[in-house]
């Protein structure tokens, strides 16, 4: 049994040798920018061909299925997906040209609703996670040209959308590997309290932001060091006495 992409013009035979080697786009026949909506549609549409139960006892057809069933489930998870488009970059060094290849990849979408803004805004801010903690490299140059395409009034009312609760959580999520210090916390800070009317305070009253400092303070900061490790973060309005 061989596969046809159905989302050329003309068609592709693929066997299954072949398409074990295809990487999760070109499983699903789509591009590397494509949107949720897009990958679920290309899975739909293949499901719909190449599911096993449109083929009983073709053992072929299973395994089809299964590498495209691979494919959907990292496309549609962001985590998985994160890392699973920086794998496909040499992984030595991603840094200089390697880095804004990466980067250049990641780019494509254009939200126009609320929604959309919302999503887009959480991808870049989950990217910029990654990065910092698989490769220890702080790059918010992205989520800063966001923010200010949003304060210059280019996706509506964006107040609204950067004090969404679904946004606020990626911002605590990143926010929570911006703990070095008060001053790369508060840099980080700065991006949401600068771009937009932020309310900071849900960052700085996060229970899980205040219980990682508060192991940091319990585990690695010796005895007579605590009393000022608890004024620097009380200074930047952190209390974790």
């Amino acid at each position: 049994m061989s596969l046809e992409n159905p989302f050329q013009d003309t068609k592709e035979e693929v066997g299954l040798s072949d398409f074990q080697m295809k990487d999760f786009y070109e499983r699903l026949g789509i591009s590397k920018t494509a949107t949720e909506e897009e990958i679920k549609k290309a899975y739909r549409t293949l499901v719909q061909k190449y599911h096993p139960d449109k083929n009983p006892d073709n053992k072929e057809s299973e395994e089809f299925f299964k590498l495209i069933a691979e494919a959907y489930e990292t496309l549609t998870d962001d985590d998985k997906k994160i890392k699973y488009d920086s794998s496909l970059l040499p992984q030595k060094n991603v840094t200089g040209s390697n880095l804004d290849a990466w980067k250049e990849s990641m780019r494509g979408y254009d939200p126009k609703s609320q929604l959309e803004v919302q999503s887009a805004l959480t991808k870049l801010i989950k990217r910029a996670d990654y990065m910092k903690r698989q490769y220890s490299r702080s790059d918010d140059s992205e989520i800063i040209s966001f923010l200010e395409e949003g304060k210059a009034g280019k996706f509506g009312d964006f107040d609204v959308i950067v004090n969404a609760p679904e946004v606020q959580k990626v911002i605590i999520q990143y926010a929570s590997e911006h703990l070095e210090s008060p001053e790369i916390y508060t840099k980080y800070i700065n991006l949401w309290t600068s771009h937009g009317n932020f309310d900071r305070s849900v960052v700085d009253t996060n229970e899980w932001i205040i219980g990682k400092l508060k192991n940091k303070l319990k585990y690695d900061i010796k005895a007579g060091y605590k009393e000022e490790y608890v004024e620097k973060w009380k200074a930047v309005g952190i209390n974790i006495e």
